[in-house]
């Protein structure tokens, strides 16, 4: 039996981050066969608010790929903002849930951001 999706990155992305190049990787299309599945779900379809974005880095491999579904009145992008997120660890661990963009708080405020994105995660 072939494994497919969320299943399939688990299995393989570990092992393809340590020995195998990034580029045109098979992985990126399993990706983008999970952004279309998310995409054709009817309360991501109906809400012109809504879209799908993933990564698996550029250029390099991330420990942590992961997938999103993102209100574009919030956020653009996974640098910032809430959303609800999957990720998929290094470890082959499986996550999912609201999740916090860490990047451009990190930027801003550097030694705090922990203690910013507490504040914000009780807000929440």
């Amino acid at each position: 039996m072939a494994d497919f999706g969320i299943e399939k990155i688990l299995k393989e992305y570990p092992i393809a981050r340590k020995t195998e190049k990034q580029k045109g990787h098979k992985l990126f299309t399993v990706f983008k066969s999970l952004k279309n599945e998310l995409e054709n779900l009817e309360f991501v379809k109906s809400n012109s608010n809504l879209f799908v974005k993933y990564s698996l880095g550029q250029g390099a491999w991330v420990k942590t790929p992961w997938l999103a579904i993102i209100d574009k009145r919030i956020t653009t992008g996974a640098a910032e903002g809430v959303y609800v997120g999957f990720g998929f660890h290094e470890n082959g661990d499986f996550s999912f849930g609201l999740t916090q963009g860490e990047q451009n708080v990190k930027k801003e405020f550097k030694k705090k951001a922990p203690e910013v994105l507490q504040q914000r995660a009780d807000a929440i």
